[in-house]
């Protein structure tokens, strides 16, 4: 990412719906934030390495992310946090993106499950801090630019398949868009009611795949399809593209001084 202001969240729904053998909770679309520039700026960075020490230190003493976000109540006596270590919490600097610049990707971890972030951000000279940001901490980037961020749980019937949610990253705009989400069900989890006619492959797996354009409502219509399909799905997004190999730090003094002098 440049200097485009691109920036998502989704938030995980806290019920469980129980049938048959269970089934994940839903999370909802990832909804467009406030640009990063609305935030208080500090002195004025001359590189990107430097916007992302300083936006690193500033989560550390104030204990507010990237986009603005405060969270300092994670870390408040009142309400027994007094213990919880920011080193926690780790960074990569890297190009995750392709576009031939370094991006700052901080998974964000001095919390509970349901508060836990994945943040993207970017700086250029003109327009600053760019951040997006995801409602889940585990992120995994490929040469494409594509994002897959992993639901924060597994607690349905998707069993050896974690769902995810996936993005596809459009250079044209320097932003990400959504393709959809993937939940699948797994024979091991749950034998009941599974649908074998529809398992052609014969993994002992179905998936459902929910497109971008479908409110998390809607998912109940969605009717699963064979391995073979849903490869194919992912593949179009992916293209074949590898992953990335990103080194995370944890979020130290030390860390950050270390991004300026490399």
């Amino acid at each position: 990412m440049t200097g485009k202001r691109a920036a998502w969240s989704a938030v995980l729904l806290g019920t469980l719906v129980l049938t048959g053998c269970g089934a994940d909770p839903e999370p909802s679309r990832p909804e467009e934030l406030s640009p990063a520039s609305d935030q208080e700026k500090s002195d004025s960075p001359s590189s990107a390495r430097e916007a992302y020490a300083q936006a690193l230190e500033r989560l550390m003493s104030d204990h507010i992310l990237p986009d603005g976000t405060d969270r300092s109540a994670d870390f408040d006596p009142m309400y027994g946090n007094e213990r919880v270590d920011i080193g926690k919490n780790q960074f990569a600097v890297a190009d995750v993106d392709g576009d031939g610049t370094e991006e700052l990707v901080i998974q964000y971890l001095s919390t509970d499950g349901a508060g836990k972030r994945g943040l993207v951000s970017s700086w250029d000279s003109e327009d600053g801090l760019s951040t997006a940001v995801f409602a889940n901490s585990s992120l995994t980037f490929y040469e494409n630019g594509a994002v897959r961020e992993d639901w924060g749980h597994n607690q349905g019937r998707s069993g050896r398949q974690w769902p995810f949610f996936l993005y596809r990253y459009l250079p044209q705009t320097d932003s990400y868009e959504e393709v959809g989400a993937l939940e699948a069900w797994d024979i091991r989890v749950c034998e009941d009611d599974f649908p074998r006619e529809t398992d052609t492959s014969g993994s002992g797996m179905v998936y459902y795949i929910y497109p971008a354009e479908l409110d998390a409502s809607q998912w109940d219509m969605v009717e699963p399809v064979d391995r073979s399909v849903y490869q194919i799905w992912l593949d179009e997004t992916l293209q074949g593209s590898p992953e990335r190999a990103l080194t995370y730090f944890p979020l130290t003094e030390e860390n950050i001084r270390q991004i300026c002098q490399e």
